[in-house]
């Protein structure tokens, strides 16, 4: 099913907003809901994301806690995303732009803002690039605003956005933002990994003779062995994601080095979750 901008800009469904009245009778625990979804993702295990997400979705639901239910919509829509479910991934943006009706959330915010990169993100994973470059620019005019530069949620924000401008063959941009994502990257801790995965970009987009590929792998390798970067479940998932990029400029080595660290960083989970249940 193909997105249709029409949908988000004013979503068609009758939500009815009486479910959302009064304080809330408790809040989801989002960082801890994330965190077990990354492992999950880490692992590869899609259906216990999936039953993880929903299940905290209709917690928040019946909590009366629109926050709560407007990050788990935001979580879903990047997790269908992954799985490649564009009818489901289409469903949860249209929930959760409807709930931007609800001043508590808004339009505006920064919160609306990183619901538009998430919604952007996954039209252009499922091809969608030119419907999606309205939406980054629309949450880069807020971000502008309401973030300072040193915000991580910018250098993703620029990071997707130059993914997109590269599909559509406007290469000069892309290079341009993913160099800003860089920048921005570097003013924010650990962000280390994030500016591996930029320089991994740039080399997609650059011509195989490029002398510059070269240097940008050799810094994504740097960034990557970065000491101060946790060896968690997110270290894990980008090391999986840059292994094949490494592996695509022969660097076969280091691509399998970055195979085992994922190898470690798993088995190490499995080995203390099981203590944890005996």
């Amino acid at each position: 099913m193909a997105f249709d901008e029409r949908d988000y800009q004013e979503p068609q469904c009758p939500f009815d907003f009486s479910m959302w009245t009064g304080e809330p009778q408790e809040r989801v625990p989002v960082q801890r809901i994330t965190e077990k979804s990354d492992d999950y993702l880490s692992r590869d295990d899609f259906g216990a994301a999936e039953k993880h997400l929903r299940y905290w979705l209709e917690s928040a639901e019946a909590f009366r806690d629109i926050r709560g239910a407007f990050f788990l919509h935001n979580e879903l829509i990047g997790f269908y995303r992954k799985a490649g479910d564009e009818e489901k991934a289409e469903r949860e943006i249209a929930e959760a732009l409807a709930l931007t009706e609800d001043p508590r959330i808004g339009k505006e915010s920064t919160a609306a803002a990183t619901l538009y990169v998430n919604a952007a993100t996954a039209m252009k994973r499922f091809g969608h690039s030119g419907r999606a470059l309205p939406y980054f620019q629309k949450a880069e005019l807020i971000y502008d605003r309401l973030l300072p530069d040193s915000d991580g949620r910018k250098g993703g924000l620029y990071n997707n956005m130059a993914l997109s401008l590269a599909d559509l063959e406007r290469f000069d941009e892309a290079e341009a933002y993913f160099l800003l994502a860089i920048e921005t990257m570097k003013k924010v801790k650990n962000g280390e990994q994030e500016q591996a995965l930029s320089y991994l970009n740039l080399c997609d987009i650059l011509a195989l003779s490029d002398p510059r590929i070269p240097k940008y792998l050799d810094l994504a390798e740097k960034l990557l062995d970065t000491g101060s970067l946790p060896r968690d479940s997110y270290y894990a998932y980008n090391c999986d994601k840059c292994a094949p990029v490494f592996e695509s400029y022969g660097r076969h080595e280091y691509a399998e080095e970055l195979l085992i660290r994922r190898a470690e960083i798993l088995n190490t989970g499995m080995t203390e979750e099981k203590q944890e249940n005996s």
